[in-house]
């Protein structure tokens, strides 16, 4: 499983996003290994197709179904839809069913 975690550091979501993702993956033995990128401006931001801080990506899919690349990357911290209601940090039961629908549960403990 391929891990991509994008994220602003002037974003304050960050720190406990990543701190969720980590348990989500420990707690279903899912390999734990992170590729973690800095998105320090908006050209960057837009090479990234960054979709605000943070930006998690498994095996090149956004967590967040229906996320969809638009013209209006940015900088701005990350809102994620959980439940119908709008949250600055995923929760971990959000996380493992997110990774779930991307990968399978029959693959997630694949590379």
């Amino acid at each position: 499983m391929k891990i991509d975690f994008l994220y602003n550091p002037k974003c304050p979501h960050t720190e406990e996003t990543l701190q969720n993702l980590v348990t989500a993956l420990k707690k279903n033995g899912w390999p734990a290994g992170i590729h973690s990128v800095q998105i320090k401006d908006l050209n960057q931001a837009k090479r990234a197709h960054f979709l605000g801080s943070p930006t998690i990506r498994i095996n090149g899919h956004d967590l967040q179904e229906n996320a969809s690349p638009s013209e209006r990357y940015s900088l701005d911290c990350r809102t994620f839809l959980i439940d119908g209601k709008p949250a600055s940090v995923p929760t971990v039961d959000f996380l493992e069913e997110a990774i779930r629908k991307i990968v399978g549960e029959s693959d997630t403990g694949k590379n």
